[in-house]
Parts: structure tokens; sequence; C-alpha cells
């Protein structure tokens, strides 16, 4: 921790339930160091379950301890760790099932982000998001995993109205998650962003996309030099105004990286923030065996091809 800062003002969680009568959600934190002097090395996780109200709760739970675990347990690189922790955190889901076949569907998104070194390294699979704030503006690092992209596609070709993709019923369909079977997209960057001097992190549900990111924006814009804890709260507090009808749960989670050195040639490359708007912008890792000479191109073009079979499965269900 730097000197003078509290840890509330570093980080905070809050969780809702919204309009519903059980939470879904889970979220994890864990201080990586090997001692309280360190350096800093986090990690920090969020899960929003699916599947029914207990099976749901279930799987975000056993995903999410299961990830953090198996991370602080192995000895790879950071890259390596975060695969790792997410294929074991969906092992363990096969698990569960198998006890218990009555768990069949059930299932969970994760999202998994690391600091170290002033450095981010992500995970994610499904929905929920994570945003980082820098220099007045909010931008979805990671890629969404959900029908809504494909829809804004659809909306910026003039195929469908704005107002038919905000309501249609399949915007949430998720094309990948955590349900102890092939995963069928992973968003994993093959390098880590540089966290820069007023870098927050925001995670969440997806219940907090009751909110814009227009909206959250303006929040963390007029609280950015508040507490993560105040952050956390307004956020809570703005979506909880919304008054929305069967509002989703909801979880946050602020963070604030510990920079201490400003480094001008990190600024010049990682200052200009372009967040993937598709599951397709940024390649997706797909769950295959490699085999020499098979990189990067190819498996964004797979996750081309599986995105262009989704929207054409959803065209084909309108006709």
């Amino acid at each position: 921790m730097l000197a003078g800062q509290s840890a509330e003002y570093r980080f905070c969680a809050r969780q809702s339930q919204g309009a519903r009568d059980y939470q879904e959600d889970d979220y994890g934190f864990l201080d990586a160091r090997q001692d309280a002097s360190g350096p800093e090395h986090t990690l920090l996780t969020v899960a929003d379950g699916m599947g029914g109200h207990a099976n749901g709760a279930r799987a975000s739970a056993i995903a999410a301890e299961a990830f953090i675990d198996a991370y602080q347990h192995s000895e790879q690189s950071t890259e390596q760790r975060l695969a790792q922790a997410l294929h074991h955190a969906n092992q363990c889901l096969t698990d569960a099932i198998d006890k218990e076949p009555a768990l069949a569907g059930m299932g969970t998104t994760l999202v998994g982000v690391v600091i170290q070194q002033e450095r981010m390294n992500w995970v994610s699979v499904g929905d929920s998001p994570l945003w980082l704030f820098r220099n007045g503006r909010l931008a979805q690092l990671n890629a969404d995993h959900s029908m809504a992209p494909l829809l804004q596609q659809m909306v910026d070709t003039g195929r469908i109205s704005a107002e038919e993709a905000a309501t249609d019923p399949k915007r949430n369909s998720l094309l990948s998650a955590l349900m102890g079977n092939e995963i069928e997209l992973i968003d994993l960057p093959a390098e880590p962003m540089a966290c820069l001097p007023g870098d927050l992190l925001v995670l969440g549900s997806d219940g907090l996309q009751t909110l814009t990111d227009a909206e959250i924006q303006a929040i963390v814009a007029r609280h950015c030099h508040e507490s993560a804890t105040q952050i956390s709260d307004s956020l809570m507090q703005a979506v909880e105004a919304k008054q929305k009808p069967g509002q989703d749960n909801v979880t946050v989670m602020v963070y604030r990286p510990a920079v201490s050195n400003f480094r001008p040639s990190d600024s010049a490359l990682q200052s200009d923030i372009k967040a993937p708007t598709t599951a397709t912008e940024r390649p997706q890792l797909p769950v295959v065996k490699s085999s020499p000479g098979f990189g990067l191109k190819h498996l964004g073009a797979i996750a081309l091809v599986l995105s262009a079979i989704a929207a054409l499965v959803y065209l084909l269900s309108l006709s």
C-alpha cells in the first residue's frame, strides 16, 4: 500500500440482491504478496451465477473460490496462472455436477484481473464487465460474450433499431460461460497493460449495467479523487435510484492500483484506451490444442466464425 493511502481508499466491494429474493453473484479478493512489505500483487474476481436460485449461487461460489485457490498455488507466469485457474474453476463445476446430477445446467460468468508490478492482466468468460477509468474516460477492457454486441452490430448496419436491440429477449444470452464443459470463448490477452497514476478499475456483474457506460463514467469521474468506498456506494445508489422492475443482482468492485513511479514510455503506449466492443474485436481463445504454427490469427478467425454463426442463428429465429 502506498504511504498515506488507506485500504478503503484503494479497494471496496458492494453487493445488492436488487429485486430478486436471492443472490447469485459472488466475488473474491486475494493479496498474493509473499509478505506484507512486498510489491503489489492483487487478484480480483467476480462471478455471476445462473441456473436457478440455489444452483446459480452454488456455481458462482464454486468458481470464485476455485479460481482464487488455483491462482494462489500456481507458480507459472501470470497469464498461465490465470488460464490454469479458469480451467480449474470449470473442472470444479464438472466435479460438482458429477456428484449431484441435479446441478446440471448451472453455470457462471467469471472475470479475474491481476495487478502486479504496475501491470494488469485479466481473463474473462461471459458478460461480467471489467472497466478501466483513466484520464476522465471509462472503457470496458474485456470482451462481452453475450448477444448484446452482435445486436449492436445489427443496429450499426441498419438491420434492427436501437429500441429493438435494447428490448430483445436474447440480448443477455451468453455465447460462453463456465458450465463444467468446453468453454466456447475466453478473453485472455497475451500481454499485460501498464497501470498509470490515477487509474481506477471497476469490476461488476451485469446487474450494474442498469447504468449506461456514460452514467458509470460520470459517477466515477465525480468521485475519482475520493475513496473506493465512496465510488462503490455512489454506483450502487445510482442503480437503486433507477428502480428498474426485476432488477438483477448487482456486484461492484472498485480498485485503485498502486502506481508509485510515472513512466513516460508507458504513458505514450497506454494512454489511449481502445476498448473491445464485440466478442471478436480482440482474438478470443477457444479451448483447443495448439499445434505448430497455430497462432492468434487462427484463434481470431475461429472467434469470428463462432460469432457469425451465432448472428445467423439469431436472424433465422426472427424469420
